[in-house]
């Protein structure tokens, strides 16, 4: 099912005064997120939580990205910001929510839709998991009119850069769920979706495009050897894990840095990085000291320090291909 309409018929059906990120916003929710199921809903869970902690929260608080490091919040939005910067998403805030509500948990997603009821929705949708790094989902809808709708309802659908099954439900009777299945026209395209029961028009789903790139994890490593020894004066270097200039699809991970020895020999001393290391998006860095806890002392070892960088490469272009366990689209065969 396939609807063609211009720009402002667009902005028409797809505008509403029932939005849903605006009555129940996800950061209501954010303990009831699987927010590390991909890289999209990871870089919206952070902004969001960002956009909504103090000062204080945004130090103390522990975000994870992805299973690769937990940081504080001022961390992880540093590194969200970088990582959006590079991968070229363009999004809304209202794009974040959406791919949000998507990775809800069944304990989230029962509160989310208690809190639409609340707010009086009439409809209430839900893309499926995962929906926003699938070329195919299905989008679960629940019909709650708070008036005496017609029984059943017309359903009708309105789509950007996207098709709906051919099996699409055409009707709905009040106090009903159903779903449907959408298709992605085109991966590296934002999705838009509007629904409309009985003529009127209810939130739009908004999905980004994929990112053209993927993100690599590497550890890198600098190393230093000292020979210390006699006159009980230390010998303190600062080492650091450094992205050149000319690199800039890369960016450090925050609290991914790690010390370690070998060939060490110590005599009344030690080799150690006794402090805390400091991050940017482009350095990782600790201070090393060759410590002598004796003026005869003698240390001598290779300090090696690792942190983890995200590298951007290519991601090879997505075809969407049907199979008999997906549903029939429009054009299909």
């Amino acid at each position: 099912m396939r609807y063609d309409f211009g720009a402002v018929g667009l902005a028409l059906a797809l505008m509403s005064p029932f939005a849903a990120a605006a009555q129940c916003p996800m950061t209501e929710f954010k303990d009831e997120i699987n927010y590390r199921k991909d890289l999209l809903t990871n870089l919206s869970y952070i902004d969001q939580v960002a956009t909504h902690s103090d000062k204080k929260e945004a130090n103390s608080q522990n975000v994870a990205f992805l299973d690769i490091a937990n940081m504080n919040t001022n961390q992880a939005s540093s590194l969200s910001s970088s990582l959006q910067r590079m991968l070229n998403i363009q999004w809304s805030q209202h794009d974040q929510e959406w791919l949000l509500v998507s990775q809800l948990t069944d304990k989230g997603l029962k509160a989310y839709y208690q809190c639409l009821e609340t707010n009086k929705s009439n409809l209430m949708v839900h893309p499926g998991e995962g929906a926003g790094g699938k070329l195919q989902f299905l989008v679960d809808m629940q019909w709650r009119p708070n008036y005496n709708a017609p029984n059943p309802s017309i359903i009708t659908y309105r789509l950007l850069n996207a098709s709906v099954a051919k099996d699409a439900p055409k009707t709905i009777r009040p106090g009903e769920s159903d779903q449907f299945a959408v298709k992605r026209e085109d991966p590296y395209q934002p999705v838009e979706i509007g629904v409309r029961v009985d003529g009127q028009i209810y939130p739009n789903i908004s999905l980004p495009a994929f990112p053209a790139k993927k993100i690599k994890e590497e550890v890198r490593e600098v190393t230093e050897y000292h020979d210390v020894y006699g006159g009980g004066v230390d010998y303190w270097t600062t080492l650091c894990v450094k992205i050149p200039n000319e690199e800039d699809d890369a960016v450090i991970v925050p609290n991914t840095l790690k010390f370690s020895t070998t060939g060490l020999v110590a005599d009344r001393a030690s080799l150690t990085a006794p402090d805390q290391p400091t991050y940017d998006t482009r350095n990782a860095c600790t201070r090393v000291r060759w410590g002598l806890g004796a003026k005869d002392g003698r240390v001598y070892g290779t300090a090696h320090v690792t942190a983890t960088v995200i590298k951007l490469v290519p991601v090879q272009i997505l075809k969407i291909q049907s199979t008999k366990d997906i549903p029939v689209f429009e054009g299909q065969k």
